[in-house]
């Protein structure tokens, strides 16, 4: 983690230990059809299991960030 900085999931409210691919940041981006002046994002911070959980059953065979965790250069 950065410094003193504490990340919580916004899906189970925990806070996020620095490990496996963790924390994850989710950044929704709102008007995408329209100009980039009328675009706004926020940014959530999650578990990339508590992620992949909220997916829908026909979309998490296509969720492959946790083939990039597994490999040597994610991991602590």
């Amino acid at each position: 983690m950065d410094g003193d900085n504490r990340y919580l999931c916004c899906f189970c409210n925990t806070f996020i230990e620095s490990s496996n691919g963790d924390p994850c940041e989710i950044d929704i981006l709102i008007n995408i059809t329209q100009p980039k002046d009328k675009q706004y994002n926020q940014i959530f911070y999650c578990h990339i299991n508590c992620f992949k959980e909220q997916l829908h059953e026909q979309i998490k065979p296509y969720f492959y960030l946790e083939c990039l965790v597994e490999s040597e250069s994610l991991k602590d």
